[in-house]
């Protein structure tokens, strides 16, 4: 967990931020928190038991389909391939698969399964460098081909 927060979260956070967590073990470790909002200047909530399809739309909307093909993949590459050695070997062959599909995920779906939870920012920033979201006011302004909301 650490090595994604300095990878991955650490570099893109300018300012305050919140990070909606689920409930695993890592995610609740006190070490884990309190780097997050001590050295990442990061709110750490975690999503109650439950509510994962309304916080966390990729893992209903996208992963579980996603998931579903590249088990179907598995399977058919195995009708015609023998299975790997080892270890190695398997996760080659499942990098392989999982890029494969990744690949047909079309940016549009994920677009729309935030904007269904409501999670995604829209219009313009504020003066303050805030994205307005649904759950606060909607400025007067336009923010785009109306079609694509």
């Amino acid at each position: 967990m650490k090595e994604w927060i300095e990878k991955i979260w650490r570099p893109n956070v300018n300012g305050c931020r919140m990070l909606l967590l689920d409930n695993l073990k890592v995610h609740k470790m006190a070490s884990i928190r309190q780097y997050l909002e001590n050295d990442c200047a990061t709110q750490v909530q975690y999503i109650p038991p439950g509510v994962t399809g309304l916080s966390q739309p990729m893992d209903v909307s996208v992963m579980k389909s996603f998931k579903k093909k590249i088990q179907d993949l598995y399977v058919k590459l195995h009708i015609d391939h023998p299975f790997p050695a080892d270890a190695a070997e398997r996760r080659v062959m499942l990098s392989f698969l999982v890029a494969k599909e990744w690949e047909l995920v079309k940016a549009k779906t994920i677009v729309k399964d935030f904007r269904k939870a409501k999670l995604i920012p829209i219009g313009p920033r504020d003066s303050h460098g805030t994205f307005a979201t649904y759950l606060q006011p909607l400025p007067d302004v336009s923010i785009g081909d109306e079609d694509e909301q």
